[in-house]
């Protein structure tokens, strides 16, 4: 009697044990895959040790809207958004400056025919015995096109929390 009772616990923690393998594995040998999401469908692609390095997103009609590059030697991200179209609509790196995420930039900004409309990079700085996000100095110089003429070139200032002002034009 003692064996028939034994035996069902016997195997609730072999297949526990076979599940939490099952679990390792997956996660110890990703392989590419794509999700389906209500609004979009993402495809994940590893390589080495895998670590995911692209993501395409893609809305119902097989159309990619946003494309993401991870830069696994530098740190940070490449992305890109697309119009319904298919036509780039931005493009930038997102990265980090004293552990803060930001915009490493260049950021370009195209209209829906492929013109670029702008282009803005950044530059950072932290004030002498100053520490944090909040306390990061940020300028932004923002370049505006028109059909591949350049219109004007503006800078902007401002720090992590507050409100961004014209410095130079």
């Amino acid at each position: 009697m003692k064996a028939v009772f034994l035996f069902p616990i016997i195997i609730l923690f072999s297949c526990h044990k076979q599940n939490e393998k099952l679990k390792e594995h997956l996660k110890t040998n990703a392989s590419d895959s794509t999700i389906i999401y209500k609004s979009e469908a993402v495809e994940i692609i590893y390589r080495c040790n895998d670590v995911v390095y692209k993501e395409n997103h893609f809305n119902h009609q097989q159309v990619l809207t946003k494309q993401i590059d991870y830069d696994t030697v530098n740190g940070g991200f490449y992305y890109s958004y697309f119009y319904d179209n298919g036509i780039l609509a931005e493009s930038g790196k997102q990265g980090e400056f004293n552990g803060c995420g930001v915009e490493i930039g260049p950021v370009r900004r195209y209209d829906a025919t492929g013109n670029l409309l702008s282009e803005e990079q950044y530059r950072y700085a932290m004030p002498e015995n100053e520490e944090g996000c909040h306390s990061m100095e940020i300028v932004r110089i923002v370049s505006e096109y028109q059909i591949g003429q350049l219109l004007s070139v503006k800078t902007y200032c401002s720090s992590y929390e507050s409100e961004e002002q014209l410095c130079f034009e």
